[in-house]
């Protein structure tokens, strides 16, 4: 009897166990992104748009989501909420442009990044509403 009791036990033990472990989380978001950002309303002397091109580098480490911007890695942007198919971050920035000593600086600029597929994110910056691709 004291057999299957502890055998019993057993069994329910490695099953509960087997139950109590949290899935990992789906990184749908992890990886390189390429984003073209309007820079102004004007058209090139070729007609064509003007652009700039912003990388989104994303990486789950330890659990948490690290952002970083640029293709230098030179911002690093903090997660303020995470979705299942939505995050929103905020970065802080400093743009020198060229005059002077001047420095523009700005404090939790926000951006919001939404899955739209495997390949596609929608970023919705500064009142605009760009498509970022996965970079392969």
């Amino acid at each position: 009897m004291k057999k299957v009791t502890l055998l019993i036990l057993l069994i329910l033990g490695v099953t509960v166990n087997s139950y109590s472990q949290a899935p990992a989380p789906h990184d749908s978001f992890a990886g390189k992104w390429k984003a073209a950002l309007p820079v102004s309303p004007d058209v090139g002397p070729r007609g064509e748009v003007q652009e700039a091109t912003l990388w989104i580098d994303i990486v789950r480490k330890e659990g948490k989501l690290t952002i970083h911007l640029g293709s230098e890695k030179i911002i690093n942007a903090r997660v303020q909420e995470e979705r299942a198919n939505e995050l929103f971050i905020l970065f802080d920035t400093a743009i020198n442009p060229g005059f002077a000593t001047q420095q523009i600086t700005a404090r939790d600029v926000p951006m919001t990044l939404i899955k739209v597929d495997d390949d596609n994110l929608q970023v919705d910056f500064m009142g605009s509403q760009v498509t970022a691709k996965r970079a392969k």
